[in-house]
């Protein structure tokens, strides 16, 4: 009973972290999360310089080692675009947040590649547990995702017609589309983690799975 209350504690860190996100345009903002589900308030000492030093690494978007700060949520790094924030908290959860550029605009609605989600997911859960071995935390973790939508969104394909050329497939509708959370020990096996929530995102835009795995589902490397 005490780890089911624990889960469902953390699953509630999650949700309310993912709500404080606030987008600034009619873009989607993809909102990622991960929190021990064993945690205890102030878990995570913030002023430890080795902690503060991998926070600086931690981006998604520049991929350099940037800026860091203190904030009354806890440990903060911002890139350069995107308004992509970064958070790790005291209670050891780690939050990630970026816009979701549109790639073009179709019928006024802004579209994306949905792929990029899944990209970005697959580079957080990398990064994630290298950050949790310097602050000394361990499994098992909850990794959540939401997508916050302002307003439609349309999904961007390859064209199977057209080499190079690119094609509406599906839309989401305007809300917060919560992912469910998922159990990760330890974090070893990224892909078999990942691969629910991904096929789940191309499910919303019509597709029968993610482009971006196999049929054993293991990841796979692509230029788009």
């Amino acid at each position: 009973m005490r780890t089911a209350s624990r889960q469902e504690q953390a699953e509630q860190l999650l949700e309310a972290a993912f709500k404080e996100v606030r987008p600034q345009t009619d873009a989607p903002y993809l909102i990622i999360g991960t929190v021990p589900v064993f945690f205890a308030n102030f878990l995570v000492d913030l002023k430890e310089q080795k902690i503060f030093d991998a926070m600086r690494r931690f981006d998604l978007v520049d991929k350099l080692y940037g800026n860091c700060e203190f904030t009354f949520k806890g440990l903060e790094r911002r890139a350069q675009r995107l308004d992509a924030v970064a958070q790790l908290r005291r209670t050891g959860l780690v939050r990630f947040s970026q816009q979701m550029v549109p790639g073009q605009r179709i019928d006024g609605a802004p579209a994306f590649f949905p792929i990029h989600i899944d990209i970005q997911l697959r580079e957080f859960t990398i990064k994630v547990p290298k950050l949790y071995a310097v602050a000394g935390l361990s499994g098992p973790f909850l990794l959540g995702m939401l997508l916050n939508a302002t307003s439609q969104v349309k999904g961007l394909y390859p064209d199977s017609m057209i080499p190079q050329a690119t094609v509406a497939r599906g839309s989401i509708q305007p809300g917060l589309h919560s992912f469910p959370t998922v159990v990760a020990y330890d974090f070893g096996d990224i892909d078999s983690i990942i691969r629910p929530l991904c096929d789940q995102v191309h499910q919303g835009f019509g597709q029968d799975s993610s482009p971006m795995f196999d049929r054993e589902g293991m990841w796979m490397e692509k230029d788009f």
